[in-house]
Parts: structure tokens; C-alpha cells; sequence
């Protein structure tokens, strides 16, 4: 299984609210790669979008970034139950 290259981008999303009833759509109409970062603040909404969903975690793709040091960095990794 590879990354999907199409994800769905949680940047702009402001308020965990919001994130996550727009990570539920897009997730809805077959997003499996939801593209989302700890400093975007919404994290916990993209969160409980993912867990109520229902789908399977090792089906969903999700890429964080982290600061470290002040350098950005993307680790690639699937959920796990």
C-alpha cells in the first residue's frame, strides 16, 4: 500500500470544530490521506473526525509535521489500531 497522492489539507481549517466536521466530509467522499500538522491548532478535531468515522486506521493515511529546533519535518506514518 502506497501514500494516496491526492490528500485532503487541514492548514486552513481553523478551530477543532470545523476541522472536524470538513475532515468527516472528506473523508465521506473517499479521502484516505488527510494532510494535517501539530501547529495548524485543530488537531484534535481532525482527531475525532478519524475515530468517529468508523474507517478501519490502517486504511488512513496521515502525514504530521513537527517542529523541532525550529526546522519543519514530515514524518509519514499510518495510523494503527
Amino acid at each position: 500500500n502506497e501514500i494516496p497522492q491526492l490528500g485532503f489539507g487541514c492548514y486552513e481549517i481553523k478551530g477543532d470544530e470545523l476541522a472536524e466536521k470538513c475532515v468527516a466530509e472528506a473523508l465521506k467522499v473517499g479521502y484516505r490521506h488527510i494532510d494535517t500538522a501539530h501547529f495548524y491548532e485543530n488537531e484534535r478535531g481532525v482527531g475525532a473526525a478519524i475515530k468517529k468515522s468508523g474507517i478501519p486506521r490502517d486504511q488512513i493515511w496521515f502525514p504530521p509535521f513537527y517542529r523541532v529546533s525550529g526546522r519543519l519535518f514530515r514524518f509519514r506514518f499510518r495510523l494503527h489500531s
